[in-house]
């Protein structure tokens, strides 16, 4: 069988969601919550180790499919849980709505987080980007890649806009009654804060107002919101201690779609392995992009990177021997990871004994289904069948 010639991703933590624009912050905002860039790099070591690993079957990390969150159909990505205790020395884990998965590629270059509702699309996090610029000529027109405005961060607090936009409207609803009911009441200003806007500028209480009496208490709240006399939102401020300052603006900018550089690879740079189908294991079937992406993976631990320092890689891997049907030498073998379905249980996900086999020159020989010391060849699906 001909050699493959791969490219090999080293392993290396970049953000491929924001291409091209510059970062204000590596924290990630994940609707309200603030996922820390420690935290990030951590799980992005933690998930990288699960990829590789293929001693056994594990039900994390999930495959991902990242074609309506970051724009990769020809591939699979990977998904590992981002999980919060109550506390630096609590044993207890905080249950929440929604699930957080940092997603990574085959190489371990980290593509973003998204949050998983259940009956509902994946919503991905961001990590805020500069506020484009009015003297940006590309700014002049609509385009998918321009920032888009999405709130503020007051100190650990989140701010939406479309939250903020319902929180000013009933605000200044509930202004107008009062005044129609003859009550003495008016918007509120500080001077410190018109000096940090340049100009005079109106407040109102972030949480909003339902009595006179919190208008008259507005400044013991740390976070306010900024109007101009138009009554149109400019911004935030933040009370630290007895100083005020401007709440950072958060803007997002959507991942690049990426593009394949050469009919030899896939639109993330992995190689193209020849053979590589649409199989059939029993009830599962894995994906073509899904067993590519995992012979991605196997090959880079066959041969490392060209000046990696890692040299110990293959041990993740597990050794077949020989196997008649394939040929007189060595082959390896990892398991397939499944997507994340909600309705499979732990017991399903972790009888999943799919693997692909491949030789120490990364050439593809099929998926096998591995259990009681035996391998069982699954079915490559047509065209017809897959589809």
């Amino acid at each position: 069988m001909k050699r493959s010639s791969i490219l090999y991703g080293l392993l290396t933590i970049i953000l491929a969601s924001t291409t091209g624009a510059t970062l204000i912050s590596e924290d990630f905002i994940c609707g309200k919550r603030i996922i820390l860039n420690h935290a990030v790099k951590k799980t992005v070591s933690d998930a990288c180790d699960g990829i590789k690993s293929s001693t056994k079957p594990k039900i994390f990390p999930y495959v991902y499919n990242g074609s309506s969150t970051f724009f990769v159909s020809d591939a699979a990505l990977f998904a590992w849980p981002i999980i919060f205790l109550n506390g630096p020395h609590s044993k207890e884990y905080i249950v929440t709505s929604e699930k957080l998965r940092l997603i990574i590629d085959s190489s371990c270059n980290l593509f973003g987080i998204v949050m998983k509702s259940k009956n509902s699309p994946d919503k991905r996090c961001f990590r805020p980007v500069k506020r484009p610029s009015a003297n940006d000529p590309s700014s002049s027109h609509v385009s998918r890649n321009q920032p888009r405005f999405r709130g503020y961060r007051c100190g650990n607090t989140i701010f939406g806009h479309l939250q903020l936009e319902i929180t000013m409207k009933d605000t200044l609803g509930i202004y107008q009654l009062w005044q129609y009911e003859g009550r003495q009441i008016g918007y509120y200003g500080l001077e410190d804060i018109d000096k940090l806007f340049g100009e005079s500028v109106l407040l109102l209480p972030s949480h909003g107002a339902k009595i006179p009496e919190e208008i008259m208490k507005m400044t013991s709240n740390p976070n306010l919101i900024v109007m101009s006399p138009q009554q149109q939102l400019v911004g935030m401020v933040n009370k630290i201690g007895n100083q005020w300052e401007k709440c950072l603006e958060l803007w997002e900018k959507e991942p690049e779609r990426p593009q394949a550089v050469d009919s030899t690879r896939n639109s993330i740079g992995e190689f193209l392995f020849s053979g590589v189908g649409n199989y059939r294991c029993g009830e599962l079937v894995y994906s073509r992009e899904s067993i590519n992406s995992h012979m991605q993976v196997a090959c880079t631990l066959i041969k490392p990177p060209q000046g990696s320092k890692t040299t110990a890689w293959k041990n993740f891997l597990v050794s077949m021997g020989i196997i008649p049907s394939i040929g007189n030498h060595k082959v390896w073998k990892m398991h397939l990871k499944l997507p994340e379905n909600d309705n499979n249980s732990i017991e399903q996900e972790l009888a999943n004994n799919g693997i692909i086999i491949l030789d120490k020159e990364c050439n593809f020989h099929g998926v096998y289904w591995h259990s009681a010391r035996a391998l069982t060849p699954c079915d490559k699906l047509s065209p017809s069948e897959s589809s």
